[in-house]
């Protein structure tokens, strides 16, 4: 029964679970004819949101991990019963084949279909070794160890994770939710918490990873999909020859998979430029704001959420990136509420930064010895 559970629950709220919630947000940006690949990556947009701020809000009252553990499945429980009602709603409406849009594998070319086996080889290989290897980083210390006491200890950041000793609330670590999420799914599990970051995350986060960059891509090629497969293997083959540095984002993507740094610089920053594109494609056919683009805007929202649970620091690149690079849009396609809708997307930003700050001038003004 505990290696069914060990199996099972790791597979529900990482493959099954971002699905059935995703159809919910996918619908505020798209009303038919949905990539399951869009779907799921709203899902986990969703999904990282909601525990960055049910957690961040725990941890500062001082609550357990027990209690987090339960509020969170409850309140993902109850979005993703919503979502699965909206979902069935426009099923019957438009039928399954209009409402969710699968790979075309029977009509695609045989070379592309060959240069998709190649990138799935390859990126099969990453997770593999990711596997087999399971890299260790002297960060481990202290952030995988946090979450080995949120879920054996039931303390959340109030135990040192050099000493044991019980510590004061640091918020600069404590502002981005991670470590929790992987405590969590071990509590969930029983799979020791190391195990959860180093083994059983990467194997979703690796293709996570893809699916933003792929979505950027038939962007920029301007949805001619016959390009996609050699982009997708290309892109591969520079993640696994990008070690030029320890610093690099592909050494991180590959050998620290499970750390904040990685997934802010792999997901949270790609998905940025995901959605400036897309925003920057449908302002441009369309002087007025609908819904869809009003949709757009909420997913950004989700973004700067899911900084924050990678990275409490990471959340300031974020914002300069979005104000650019939006600001820029605006002038371009002529609307000005393109940056009004910024802002209201930045308010993640605006609150982490000052909590942040706030922690900082606390500590150098009243704790530091």
């Amino acid at each position: 029964m505990d290696k069914i559970k060990m199996v099972s629950e790791p597979v529900i709220w990482l493959v099954l679970m971002p699905i059935l919630v995703g159809l919910l947000p996918s619908h505020l940006i798209t009303k038919k004819h949905k990539r399951i690949s869009t779907v799921y990556l709203c899902g986990w947009l969703l999904m990282v949101s909601i525990f960055q701020i049910v957690a961040t809000f725990f941890v500062v009252k001082g609550y357990t991990m027990t209690t987090l553990a339960l509020t969170y499945a409850f309140i993902i429980s109850a979005v993703m019963v919503l979502s699965v009602s909206f979902a069935m709603a426009g099923v019957v409406k438009t039928g399954i084949k209009e409402y969710i849009m699968l790979p075309d594998i029977k009509h695609m070319q045989r070379r592309d279909l060959i240069t998709w086996i190649v990138f799935f080889l390859i990126m099969t290989g990453q997770i593999i070794m990711s596997i087999v290897l399971a890299t260790p980083n002297g960060d481990d210390a202290q952030y995988v160890t946090m979450a080995v006491i949120a879920d054996q200890k039931d303390k959340l950041f109030t135990i040192n994770a050099y000493t044991g000793a019980p510590q004061a609330l640091h918020l600069r670590h404590a502002l981005a939710q991670f470590t929790m999420f992987y405590g969590f799914l071990a509590r969930l599990s029983g799979i020791h918490a190391a195990v959860i970051a180093h083994t059983v995350v990467p194997i979703v986060l690796i293709p996570i990873t893809y699916m933003i960059y792929g979505h950027i891509a038939i962007k920029l090629f301007n949805n001619d999909r016959s390009k996609l497969p050699v982009f997708m293997v290309l892109i591969s083959l520079i993640n696994m020859f990008g070690a030029t540095s320890v610093y690099t984002n592909e050494v991180f993507f590959l050998t620290r998979t499970w750390q904040g740094k990685s997934m802010l610089a792999n997901i949270a920053i790609p998905a940025v430029f995901d959605v400036i594109l897309l925003i920057a494609r449908e302002t441009e056919k369309r002087r007025r704001f609908t819904l869809k683009i009003c949709g757009l805007f909420f997913i950004l929202f989700l973004v700067n959420l899911a900084g924050a649970f990678a990275s409490s620091l990471g959340i300031l690149l974020l914002a300069v990136m979005e104000i650019v690079f939006l600001a820029v849009v605006s002038i371009r396609n002529i609307n000005y509420r393109i940056i009004l809708m910024t802002l209201v997307s930045m308010i993640p930003c605006y609150v982490y930064i000052f909590l942040y700050m706030y922690n900082l001038i606390y500590y150098y003004l009243f704790q530091r010895v």
